[in-house]
Protein backbone atom coordinates (compact mmCIF):
# COMPACT_ATOMS: atom_id res chain seq x y z
CA UNK A 1 0.00 0.00 0.00
CA UNK A 2 1.19 3.49 -0.62
CA UNK A 3 0.56 6.32 1.73
CA UNK A 4 1.08 10.01 0.80
CA UNK A 5 1.51 11.01 4.27
CA UNK A 6 2.64 8.26 6.03
CA UNK A 7 4.81 6.51 2.89
CA UNK A 8 4.61 3.02 1.59
CA UNK A 9 5.91 1.00 -1.57
CA UNK A 10 4.03 -0.17 -4.25
CA UNK A 11 4.95 -2.38 -7.65
CA UNK A 12 2.37 -2.20 -10.17
CA UNK A 13 2.82 -4.61 -13.71
CA UNK A 14 0.74 -4.75 -16.57
CA UNK A 15 -3.14 -5.22 -17.14
CA UNK A 16 -3.49 -4.43 -13.31
CA UNK A 17 -3.03 -0.62 -14.08
CA UNK A 18 -5.76 -0.78 -16.89
CA UNK A 19 -8.57 -2.45 -14.92
CA UNK A 20 -8.73 -0.27 -11.82
CA UNK A 21 -7.86 2.75 -9.67
CA UNK A 22 -4.69 1.73 -10.25
CA UNK A 23 -3.16 3.78 -12.95
CA UNK A 24 -4.19 6.57 -10.69
CA UNK A 25 -1.18 6.10 -8.61
CA UNK A 26 1.00 5.04 -11.54
CA UNK A 27 1.72 8.40 -13.35
CA UNK A 28 1.72 7.26 -16.57
CA UNK A 29 -1.12 6.33 -19.16
CA UNK A 30 -1.62 3.19 -20.29
CA UNK A 31 -2.40 3.34 -24.27
CA UNK A 32 -2.56 -0.69 -25.12
CA UNK A 33 -0.16 -3.15 -26.37
CA UNK A 34 2.87 -3.16 -28.76
CA UNK A 35 1.82 -5.39 -31.69
CA UNK A 36 4.35 -7.87 -30.04
CA UNK A 37 3.82 -11.33 -28.54
CA UNK A 38 6.99 -10.77 -26.26
CA UNK A 39 9.44 -7.58 -25.26
CA UNK A 40 12.68 -6.57 -23.97
CA UNK A 41 14.70 -4.82 -20.63
CA UNK A 42 17.81 -3.29 -21.99
CA UNK A 43 21.08 -5.34 -21.58
CA UNK A 44 22.24 -4.39 -18.18
CA UNK A 45 18.87 -3.89 -16.38
CA UNK A 46 19.52 -6.74 -13.98
CA UNK A 47 23.79 -7.80 -13.47
CA UNK A 48 24.71 -8.65 -17.02
CA UNK A 49 25.99 -5.86 -19.11
CA UNK A 50 25.59 -7.82 -22.52
CA UNK A 51 22.28 -9.44 -22.58
CA UNK A 52 18.93 -8.11 -22.64
CA UNK A 53 16.11 -9.81 -20.72
CA UNK A 54 13.32 -11.32 -22.68
CA UNK A 55 10.13 -10.61 -21.10
CA UNK A 56 7.90 -13.52 -22.89
CA UNK A 57 4.67 -11.36 -22.81
CA UNK A 58 3.29 -8.72 -25.15
CA UNK A 59 4.60 -5.31 -23.71
CA UNK A 60 2.78 -2.26 -23.21
CA UNK A 61 2.79 1.20 -24.22
CA UNK A 62 3.57 3.45 -20.92
CA UNK A 63 2.75 7.28 -21.63
CA UNK A 64 4.26 8.97 -18.35
CA UNK A 65 2.66 11.72 -16.61
CA UNK A 66 4.05 12.57 -13.81
CA UNK A 67 5.96 9.83 -13.32
CA UNK A 68 9.85 9.34 -13.94
CA UNK A 69 10.84 6.73 -16.74
CA UNK A 70 13.52 4.13 -15.17
CA UNK A 71 13.47 1.52 -17.74
CA UNK A 72 13.28 1.85 -21.36
CA UNK A 73 11.13 -0.94 -23.50
CA UNK A 74 12.95 -2.62 -26.21
CA UNK A 75 11.38 -3.96 -29.18
CA UNK A 76 11.77 -7.73 -31.12
CA UNK A 77 13.44 -7.17 -34.11
CA UNK A 78 10.45 -8.59 -35.86
CA UNK A 79 7.24 -10.13 -35.20
CA UNK A 80 7.36 -13.52 -36.36
CA UNK A 81 4.66 -14.25 -38.90
CA UNK A 82 3.81 -16.81 -42.16
CA UNK A 83 5.77 -14.28 -44.13
CA UNK A 84 8.50 -13.33 -41.38
CA UNK A 85 9.90 -16.62 -40.38
CA UNK A 86 12.29 -17.17 -36.87
CA UNK A 87 14.14 -19.98 -36.55
CA UNK A 88 13.79 -19.45 -32.67
CA UNK A 89 10.29 -19.18 -30.52
CA UNK A 90 10.80 -16.04 -30.66
CA UNK A 91 12.52 -13.15 -32.30
CA UNK A 92 15.91 -11.56 -31.07
CA UNK A 93 16.01 -8.03 -29.34
CA UNK A 94 15.69 -5.53 -31.73
CA UNK A 95 15.42 -1.38 -31.34
CA UNK A 96 15.09 0.28 -28.16
CA UNK A 97 11.76 2.12 -28.05
CA UNK A 98 11.10 5.90 -27.51
CA UNK A 99 8.62 4.24 -24.35
CA UNK A 100 9.65 3.56 -20.93
CA UNK A 101 9.17 -0.31 -19.73
CA UNK A 102 8.95 0.66 -16.41
CA UNK A 103 8.41 4.07 -14.30
CA UNK A 104 8.74 5.67 -10.94
CA UNK A 105 5.83 8.31 -9.59
CA UNK A 106 6.33 9.56 -6.41
CA UNK A 107 3.20 10.48 -3.90
CA UNK A 108 4.00 12.20 -1.43
CA UNK A 109 6.12 9.92 1.35
CA UNK A 110 5.13 7.22 -0.92
CA UNK A 111 6.61 5.04 -4.23
CA UNK A 112 4.93 3.60 -6.80
CA UNK A 113 6.51 2.14 -9.79
CA UNK A 114 4.91 0.70 -12.76
CA UNK A 115 6.16 -2.05 -15.20
CA UNK A 116 4.52 -2.30 -18.26
CA UNK A 117 4.49 -6.12 -18.58
CA UNK A 118 2.24 -8.71 -17.07
CA UNK A 119 5.13 -10.05 -14.82
CA UNK A 120 3.07 -12.63 -12.17
CA UNK A 121 1.64 -14.06 -15.20
CA UNK A 122 4.66 -14.74 -17.14
CA UNK A 123 6.64 -15.88 -14.35
CA UNK A 124 3.82 -18.65 -13.81
CA UNK A 125 3.46 -19.45 -16.91
CA UNK A 126 7.35 -19.65 -18.02
CA UNK A 127 8.84 -19.74 -14.78
CA UNK A 128 12.03 -17.84 -15.55
CA UNK A 129 14.35 -17.13 -13.10
CA UNK A 130 15.05 -13.31 -13.64
CA UNK A 131 11.73 -12.37 -13.81
CA UNK A 132 11.91 -12.64 -10.02
CA UNK A 133 15.19 -11.02 -9.58
CA UNK A 134 13.72 -7.96 -11.39
CA UNK A 135 10.36 -8.02 -9.60
CA UNK A 136 13.08 -7.76 -6.39
CA UNK A 137 14.96 -5.26 -7.39
CA UNK A 138 11.86 -2.94 -8.06
CA UNK A 139 11.04 -3.39 -4.76
CA UNK A 140 14.42 -2.94 -3.53
CA UNK A 141 14.25 0.27 -5.49
CA UNK A 142 11.27 1.44 -3.69
CA UNK A 143 12.49 0.81 -0.22
CA UNK A 144 10.47 -2.36 0.02
CA UNK A 145 11.73 -4.49 3.32
CA UNK A 146 11.09 -8.33 3.47
CA UNK A 147 9.62 -9.38 6.57
CA UNK A 148 10.98 -12.87 6.39
CA UNK A 149 14.96 -13.08 3.76
CA UNK A 150 16.00 -16.41 3.31
CA UNK A 151 19.43 -16.82 1.57
CA UNK A 152 18.68 -20.46 -0.26
CA UNK A 153 18.16 -22.78 -3.23
CA UNK A 154 15.07 -21.48 -5.27
CA UNK A 155 13.40 -24.79 -4.66
CA UNK A 156 12.98 -23.93 -0.78
CA UNK A 157 9.00 -22.64 -0.04
CA UNK A 158 8.71 -20.47 2.81
CA UNK A 159 5.23 -19.27 4.66
CA UNK A 160 5.80 -17.24 7.93
CA UNK A 161 2.63 -17.43 10.37
CA UNK A 162 2.02 -15.91 14.13
CA UNK A 163 0.51 -17.28 17.34
CA UNK A 164 0.83 -14.94 19.81
CA UNK A 165 4.33 -14.23 21.01
CA UNK A 166 5.47 -16.72 18.38
CA UNK A 167 6.81 -16.64 14.82
CA UNK A 168 6.91 -20.15 12.81
CA UNK A 169 8.84 -19.70 9.27
CA UNK A 170 7.37 -23.08 7.70
CA UNK A 171 10.51 -23.90 4.79
CA UNK A 172 9.49 -27.01 2.54
CA UNK A 173 11.97 -28.08 0.13
CA UNK A 174 11.06 -28.99 -3.32
CA UNK A 175 12.87 -30.70 -6.22
CA UNK A 176 11.21 -29.40 -9.15
CA UNK A 177 13.12 -31.67 -11.68
CA UNK A 178 11.49 -34.93 -9.83
CA UNK A 179 8.16 -33.32 -11.16
CA UNK A 180 8.17 -35.02 -14.66
CA UNK A 181 6.15 -37.63 -16.12
CA UNK A 182 2.98 -39.93 -15.69
CA UNK A 183 1.11 -35.87 -15.03
CA UNK A 184 2.00 -36.06 -11.51
CA UNK A 185 5.24 -35.34 -9.54
CA UNK A 186 6.71 -38.36 -8.32
CA UNK A 187 8.93 -37.78 -5.21
CA UNK A 188 10.98 -40.81 -4.22
CA UNK A 189 13.92 -38.93 -2.50
CA UNK A 190 14.51 -35.01 -1.69
CA UNK A 191 18.35 -34.05 -0.17
CA UNK A 192 18.86 -32.01 1.66
CA UNK A 193 19.88 -28.39 1.47
CA UNK A 194 22.75 -26.98 3.14
CA UNK A 195 24.03 -23.51 4.24
CA UNK A 196 20.78 -22.07 4.71
CA UNK A 197 20.21 -18.17 6.02
CA UNK A 198 17.31 -16.39 7.43
CA UNK A 199 16.52 -13.10 8.19
CA UNK A 200 13.61 -12.09 10.53
CA UNK A 201 12.36 -8.69 10.90
CA UNK A 202 11.68 -8.02 14.67
CA UNK A 203 11.07 -5.25 17.14
CA UNK A 204 13.22 -6.87 19.98
CA UNK A 205 15.88 -9.89 20.51
CA UNK A 206 13.79 -12.99 20.23
CA UNK A 207 14.19 -15.29 23.75
CA UNK A 208 14.49 -18.27 21.81
CA UNK A 209 14.83 -19.72 18.17
CA UNK A 210 14.23 -23.70 17.93
CA UNK A 211 14.78 -25.34 14.64
CA UNK A 212 11.17 -28.38 14.46
CA UNK A 213 10.82 -30.97 13.97
CA UNK A 214 14.04 -31.70 16.03
CA UNK A 215 13.70 -29.24 18.59
CA UNK A 216 17.32 -28.44 18.42
CA UNK A 217 18.12 -24.67 19.50
CA UNK A 218 19.90 -22.63 17.01
CA UNK A 219 21.76 -19.54 17.52
CA UNK A 220 21.02 -16.43 16.17
CA UNK A 221 22.40 -12.43 15.86
CA UNK A 222 20.32 -9.70 16.04
CA UNK A 223 20.69 -6.43 14.75
CA UNK A 224 19.08 -3.24 13.00
CA UNK A 225 15.66 -4.90 13.42
CA UNK A 226 16.41 -8.25 12.05
CA UNK A 227 17.18 -11.65 13.82
CA UNK A 228 19.77 -13.61 11.44
CA UNK A 229 20.01 -17.27 11.75
CA UNK A 230 22.21 -19.66 9.92
CA UNK A 231 20.65 -22.91 9.27
CA UNK A 232 23.39 -26.13 8.80
CA UNK A 233 20.79 -28.02 6.38
CA UNK A 234 16.90 -28.11 5.73
CA UNK A 235 15.10 -31.33 5.10
CA UNK A 236 11.86 -31.93 3.29
CA UNK A 237 9.94 -29.87 6.03
CA UNK A 238 11.31 -27.83 8.75
CA UNK A 239 9.48 -24.95 10.54
CA UNK A 240 11.81 -22.04 12.48
CA UNK A 241 10.28 -21.26 15.56
CA UNK A 242 10.82 -18.18 16.96
CA UNK A 243 9.88 -17.14 20.52
CA UNK A 244 9.63 -13.45 21.69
Amino acid sequence: MVSGRRGGAALISGSSAMSNDMQKISGAAVEGRWDYSVGYLPAGTLQDPRIPLLIATPPYKIAPVTAKPIVQSQLPSIEPTPQQFVSHVHANPGRLSDRPAAVLNTLGRGRVIYVGFDLFEVYWRMNHWWIKALIRRHLEDVGFKPTAMISADGTVHSNLRRREDELYLHMICFSSNLAAGGGYPPIEHVPRLHNISVQLELDRQPSDVILEPAGRSIKCDYRDGYVKVDLPSVSLYNVLRVSL
